[in-house]
């Protein structure tokens, strides 16, 4: 579905973001990018619609080069969440939502049933905040709604960049259980950017752990627990306590005194 071949950004001050990555993300995977601060991984994400340009490398979604698309026309097939969640403070909950399919003229004869569906799917309700404006809205609801956006025009793609980062840790981890909900039925292809282990392990299929622009380890949550690949990973996984049980993976945090 998705291919990084050989990819890299670096810019004009001679910076290397990100140094010669590659992977694969195969459809319906939720596949997360982990990793402290400036290891480039939202750099990565962003160059899968570019929304940042790659400097070297190859990007393929379904087989064709991104470089081929209109980059408009890519960023609007692609659905997109990020921590900030940029909904327009203009535009009520609904515009808001059926802005993509709007722009892609999508019947608007439906976007009534749309709205609501989207709504209803995120534990909104059907309908009952379309016609609020974001100012109205709870950090939590207003991240709801982002997540709404990036699925109305039903992408085959989502990217999401640190989309629960700003919220308290009970409406995360309530926030994570639903869309780990809402992903096993939907089965988007995404991408999912974060810094927070747990929440890595928690909702990925697979993680792509990374240091200072490139990836030290690809594998499932089950594998990188049993077999980090090096003593970053190891510290990276410190300060909880990852207990393995099948394909089941219970979480402690260690407390020290």
């Amino acid at each position: 579905m998705i291919e990084l071949i050989n990819v890299g950004k670096a810019y004009p001050d001679g910076t290397k973001a990100v140094k010669d990555i590659t992977f694969t993300v195969k459809e319906g995977e939720l596949f997360v990018l982990v990793g402290t601060s400036g290891c480039g991984k939202t750099t990565t994400l962003k160059m899968i619609n570019r929304l940042i340009e790659t400097t070297s490398g190859t990007i393929l979604i379904n087989g064709t080069n991104i470089n081929s698309y209109n980059p408009i026309i890519l960023r609007r097939s692609i659905g997109y969440a990020i921590q900030q969640v940029g909904l327009f403070p203009h535009l009520t909950v609904g515009k808001n939502i059926d802005l993509v399919p709007h722009l892609l003229k999508r019947d608007s004869t439906d976007s009534g049933k749309r709205i609501s569906d989207m709504l209803e799917m995120v534990g909104l309700g059907a309908g009952s905040l379309k016609d609020k404006y974001p100012v109205q809205l709870s950090g939590g609801q207003k991240q709801r709604i982002g997540v709404c956006r990036a699925l109305a025009a039903d992408p085959q793609i989502v990217l999401m960049d640190e989309p629960f980062g700003a919220l308290d840790p009970i409406t995360k981890e309530q926030l994570q259980d639903e869309f780990f909900k809402l992903q096993r039925k939907l089965k988007k292809t995404i991408v999912f950017v974060t810094h927070d282990i747990v929440e890595a392990i928690k909702l990925g299929d697979r993680l792509a752990i990374m240091r200072d622009g490139v990836i030290v380890q690809i594998d499932s949550p089950v594998n990188i627990i049993k077999n980090p690949a090096n003593d970053f990973v190891k510290q990276f996984l410190g300060g909880y306590n990852f207990k393995v049980e099948g394909d089941t993976i219970r979480i402690e945090k260690i407390v020290t005194k």
